[in-house]
């Protein structure tokens, strides 16, 4: 519904889910020890014959993770190390998702980041998902295994396997006592918005000799449901299909430049300005603020500046930088300081992090949501504080932007604390978020007060979300509230931005914002 970024998990956590369609274990007598499980992996699964298979091509059907509609995807595996998952989103307005590994690289390409490269614990899951049979030689991938017990999974009695790397995080694998079969796997990525990732198996079929579960679902923040509809043990790969792409083969290129990939990860200076960390008492995770200095901040020591605060920091600060610096040199707005919020950490999903913090309400279909109060608190008690104490900023004016899933957040900070921001810019805002929740929080504040004294600017795209035609029709129906309510002290405008659709409206929905709040301060 919003960003693409927000949709999917990893490409490290589906790629070790396609290792373990082939997983089950027979135990015998007793409680055996880890390596016996591990060992008797191979046999029960069709033993010699697993090990001849060198590829498979799997299609599925993937359901969830804030998908508005279920849609198909295949995996490619060749042994030992080549890999390629892609999930289709065309028919949705997006970019396909992909990951893939090859040789002694791992990346992914997901709609709302981009192409990446997967470093530590994501790219050691990434290579396991390049064997059909991980537990074959499982001293290549983990340093010890252990049988750490028995427990209950969904009613399962099972055996509990940890598998630890050298480095890293350990894998736990839940095998049923009775049946031998996986029922539960979780692995830890530090980096995820939710660090445990538990996928559990079922609906096991024979397939070529093999036993494959023909259902994975991950049951996290935003869960997930693969279906397989064709399993093909030793089919022909395309040729081609493990190549990388030349995005990625230009990320690896500039990784082999050693210099200057030390150069650029101790570099902190963006623009004018920095980034700046700040771990939340409030919530206990690691932010960003990436700040813009004001052009003439170093020579008017005494002059204290606005501050436009602004979501998605990691995808949009180039966009406000450039905004800022055409309407600078355009007289179109005064000098101020730009803060965008983000998150430390390296190879980040921010789809979850961002759609956690954004929103205000945790619907069921999406599985996620409902930090906003808390991420409020966070502006409010953390972030501001840490720029008046540390910048000069003007305390008496300061405004919100944000796009998507960040205006609505914007919005809700309005009506939650209208004393907060002097202004407000909510760029194609989803308002149509939990079945139009923000259309019932504006009606009880509306209900308790006519005042609202702020300068709001919300834009539309005319071609926002065309297979989502509600997305904008609930933009241009949240326009006649506002409207209709005729608030006091409310500077407002809207405009639906021709020939646009949701994410490439930013550029214009923004620049026009930016306009619009700063004219009161201009006409000073």
């Amino acid at each position: 519904m919003f960003h693409s970024s927000g949709r999917f998990r990893t490409g490290a956590i589906l790629a070790v889910i396609f290792c373990f369609v082939l997983i089950a274990v027979t135990a015998q007598g007793g409680q055996p020890t880890a390596e016996k499980v591990l060992a008797a992996y191979t046999k029960a699964i069709g033993g010699e014959a697993v090990t001849k298979i060198k590829t498979m091509v799997m299609k599925f059907r993937f359901s969830g993770a804030g998908l508005p509609q279920p849609t198909e995807g295949e995996s490619y595996i060749e042994q030992p190390d080549k890999n390629y998952i892609v999930i289709h989103l065309s028919s949705m307005g997006a970019t396909d998702y992909e990951s893939g590994v090859k040789g002694d690289t791992a990346w992914r390409n997901n709609p709302g980041t981009g192409f990446q490269l997967l470093e530590g614990d994501e790219k050691k899951l990434v290579f396991i998902g390049t064997r059909l049979n991980p537990f074959d030689s499982w001293q290549k991938l983990w340093k010890t295994a252990e049988m750490v017990g028995e427990d209950t999974v969904a009613g399962v009695k099972c055996y509990k396997i940890a598998l630890t790397p050298a480095e890293g995080e350990p894998l736990t694998a839940y095998f049923d006592k009775k049946t031998g079969l996986l029922v539960q796997e979780s692995v830890k990525v530090p980096s995820a918005a939710e660090p445990l990732v538990v996928t559990c198996f079922s609906d096991y079929r024979q397939v070529g000799g093999i036993r494959v579960p023909f259902r994975i679902e991950q049951k996290t923040q935003q869960p997930w449901v693969i279906e397989y509809t064709d399993v093909q043990p030793g089919a022909v790969i395309p040729a081609g299909r493990f190549d990388l792409p030349e995005a990625v083969k230009s990320l690896v290129e500039a990784k082999a430049d050693t210099a200057g990939q030390a150069a650029r990860e101790s570099r902190r200076s963006v623009q004018l300005g920095e980034i700046r960390e700040i771990t939340s008492k409030i919530t206990g995770r690691d932010y960003e603020l990436i700040i813009n200095y004001p052009y003439s901040y170093a020579q008017n020591k005494s002059k204290r500046y606005p501050v436009v605060y602004f979501t998605d920091g990691f995808y949009d600060f180039p966009l406000f930088a450039m905004i800022y610096g055409y309407q600078i040199y355009d007289g179109s707005i005064t000098e101020c300081f730009l803060v965008g919020f983000s998150y430390k950490g390296k190879n980040l999903d921010y789809g979850p992090l961002r759609m956690h913090d954004y929103t205000p309400t945790k619907p069921a279909q999406y599985g996620v949501g409902g930090g906003a109060p808390e991420f409020l608190e966070v502006v409010e008690k953390e972030f501001i504080p840490f720029m008046e104490a540390n910048y000069r900023v003007d305390p008496g004016w300061r405004a919100l932007g944000g796009s998507s899933a960040g205006g609505l957040f914007a919005l809700y900070a309005m009506f939650t604390k209208p004393q907060l921001f002097n202004a407000i810019i909510a760029v194609s805002p989803g308002v149509l978020w939990d079945d139009k929740w923000i259309f019932k929080y504006e009606e009880e504040f509306h209900k308790k007060t006519n005042a609202l004294p702020v300068s709001l600017y919300m834009t539309g795209a005319d071609k926002e979300i065309p297979e989502q035609p509600e997305f904008l029709e609930s933009i241009k129906q949240f326009d006649r509230v506002l409207r209709e309510h005729q608030y006091e002290g409310l500077r407002y405008g809207f405009r639906l931005l021709d020939d646009a659709r949701h994410a490439g409206s930013k550029p214009e929905g923004f620049s026009r914002g930016m306009q619009f709040i700063f004219a009161p301060l201009l006409a000073r």
